[in-house]
């Protein structure tokens, strides 16, 4: 069995994720898990390549006709409130809830938004991805042994190869279609400049805000136009709470306000 390289390296280059680039609220993390066999990376590609090679696909029809991915199936993600709580998924839902001010948190209404809302074609939001291939997590690089693509060698190697490119085409996305909030979630260092290089904004000097004081957690935020940027913690990094997204949901309300009236009174917007 043998990935094609000619579609892996396009893959790569001009898939991004899932969901509606006209949504208001964009999501960009590091990179999707999965990719535990070389089946279910070519069933990817392939998933992808019939259906025309979009930016981006729906969350649930590509994710329900992957093959290869052996008993860890994608199904599970996407049955209602019966649905298998995903828990990075669940974070970025729970922040979006909290923003549009739904601040009770009911899990079952989370996993119905993560079954029938999250990353979907005609959805308010998208998920994205700054690097493309899945993987099971950071510490793990199986594509050196599955493709004979020179950077392919090592996740060091891959991402100095991706990573202008893909920063850049982000930075265009943003551009072009002017989300109204996109949450960029890792505080790693490599990371933070890539928000910055896509947002535009030099989140390094941004001032962290307080948000828990029984949790040394934060978040920066700041506004380019009226578009507001959020750096937040990864939903699964220790010690994250209800709580936690709660009172970044009020923040980023309250600063979006203040951005409106700003812009209003200078007849800007």
């Amino acid at each position: 069995m043998k990935i094609d390289r000619a579609l892996l390296e396009e893959y790569m280059k001009t898939f991004y994720g899932y969901g509606n680039l006209k949504g208001k609220y964009w999501f960009i993390g590091m990179e999707e898990g999965g990719g535990n066999s070389i089946e279910e990376i070519i069933s990817r590609l392939d998933i992808w390549k019939n259906a025309g090679k979009p930016t981006l696909l729906d969350n649930y029809q590509f994710h329900s006709l992957i093959r290869g991915a052996g008993d860890s199936t994608f199904d599970r993600f996407f049955k209602g409130d019966k649905s298998t709580y995903q828990k990075t998924w669940g974070g970025l839902i729970k922040l979006l809830l909290c923003y549009k001010g739904e601040n009770e948190l009911n899990l079952k209404d989370i996993k119905c938004y993560q079954s029938d809302e999250l990353g979907r074609h005609d959805s308010e939001n998208c998920l994205i991805e700054l690097f493309p291939l899945p993987s099971p997590g950071i510490t793990a690089f199986n594509y050196s042994k599955w493709t004979d693509i020179e950077y392919l060698k090592s996740r060091e190697t891959y991402k100095q190869q991706l990573a202008e490119i893909r920063v850049q085409q982000l930075k265009t996305l943003i551009s072009t279609h002017k989300p109204e909030l996109v949450v960029f979630y890792s505080f790693s260092n490599d990371y933070i400049k890539s928000w910055s290089e896509i947002s535009g904004i030099n989140f390094e000097s941004i001032r962290m805000e307080s948000l828990d004081l029984n949790a040394n957690t934060g978040a920066k935020i700041a506004f380019s136009g009226m578009t507001c940027f959020t750096v937040i913690y990864h939903p699964t990094y220790r010690g994250i709470g209800n709580n936690y997204y709660r009172n970044i949901g009020s923040l980023l309300k309250k600063y979006k306000q203040e951005q409106e009236n700003v812009f209003n009174q200078s007849g800007l917007k």
